[in-house]
């Protein structure tokens, strides 16, 4: 069962990849540091990180149980609530606010890179010949 201590943490870390990820196209601003920031959000924020990984903790729940009744031959609850909660809860919230970050970085110079490419790419068709109807071309014979 020594795997629940990988698997836990990448499946949160996944769902807090995909929740920053989110985050960053709507401009919200990095998640745990908002929690800790504003207190009118915090309750929405917590319930909607928990909402995310709920099958994370639901998952850990059934496999440290399986765990606990075989190692140790009892269940222990409060046990569980900890292991959970460290091993999904806290990457999430460790983890969504910098990939929120970097996702807004990234698309910052995403953007910044097609912007300075359609400043310089040639005005025309694909093969940069000017379309000869907006032409301001000098040498160009009036028809009639």
């Amino acid at each position: 069962m020594m795997f629940r201590f990988i698997l836990q943490p990448l499946m949160a870390m996944f769902y807090a990849y995909r929740d920053g990820v989110h985050d960053a196209r709507l401009g919200r601003p990095p998640y745990l540091h908002t929690m800790l920031t504003e207190p009118a959000q915090r309750k929405a924020l917590l319930t909607e990180g928990l909402k995310a990984v709920s099958r994370v903790i639901v998952l850990g729940i059934v496999m440290d149980t399986i765990y606990q009744i075989i190692v140790f031959g009892s269940f222990r609850p409060v046990q569980i609530v900890v292991i959970v909660l460290l091993l999904a809860f806290v990457p999430y919230l460790l983890f969504r606010g910098p990939v929120n970050r970097l996702a807004r970085r990234r698309m910052a110079y995403v953007r910044a890179a097609r912007a300075m490419s359609s400043a310089t790419l040639p005005q025309g068709d694909v093969l940069g010949s000017p379309d000869p109807q907006t032409s301001n071309d000098v040498t160009r014979i009036p028809s009639g």
